[in-house]
């Protein structure tokens, strides 16, 4: 049995070097976001929607939608 987890809440992650594109364009903010979590390790970030998918039967914690 594996240990699991999925966090759901905001997220903020980076898909560029800040310093080369500028912060606007290398920040990636989701609302509504989650992070899948499987045996200690982060396995995914991403939409809420599509990481519950991936494992529905995951306990999950939500963190709610705070003021962005």
């Amino acid at each position: 049995m594996t240990d699991r987890l999925v966090l759901k809440g905001q997220t903020l992650g980076f898909t560029d070097d800040p310093f080369r594109v500028g912060p606007e364009a290398a920040v990636a903010h989701r609302s509504d976001g989650a992070v899948w979590i499987e045996d200690g390790l982060i396995r995914a970030v991403g939409p809420a929607e599509e990481i519950l998918q991936r494992d529905p039967t995951a306990p999950v914690v939500d963190y709610g939608n705070f003021p962005s």
